[in-house]
C-alpha cells in the first residue's frame, strides 16, 4: 500500500528489528507486528535508492509470502514500488539494471 506523506514511519531501531525478520524469513512475527498496528515503514532517513526497504528484501530473499502481506498489509514510500512493479512487468529482479 502507498502511504501517504503524513504516514508515521518506524524508528530507525523498529526498522532494523523488522529487517531482521525479514531477512531471517520470520513472517509470523512480522505479521504479528503489523497486525498489532506497529509502524513499519521505512524510516525517512532511508535513502530512496537504499536496499533497506522491507519489501525489498524479501524480493531479494525470494520470499513470495511475505512479499504478498507486505504488499497487501504494510504501508510503502512510493521510491519502495515503483522498482518492483517495473521489475514484475519486465519478468526480472528489481535490482539488476543490465
Amino acid at each position: 500500500m502507498i502511504a501517504s506523506s503524513e504516514m508515521v514511519p518506524c524508528t530507525p531501531e523498529e526498522h532494523a528489528e523488522l529487517l531482521r525478520h525479514v531477512r531471517l524469513g520470520r513472517l509470523f512475527e512480522l505479521m504479528e507486528w503489523i497486525e498489532a498496528g506497529r509502524p513499519a515503514l521505512c524510516p525517512l532517513v532511508t535513502s530512496p535508492k537504499s536496499r533497506d526497504s522491507l519489501i525489498h528484501e524479501a524480493t531479494m530473499h525470494g520470499n513470495h509470502s511475505m512479499v504478498r502481506f507486505l504488499w497487501e498489509k504494510a504501508w510503502q514510500w512510493n521510491w519502495e514500488i515503483e522498482p518492483l512493479v517495473g521489475a514484475a512487468v519486465r519478468g526480472r529482479n528489481p535490482w539488476c539494471w543490465w
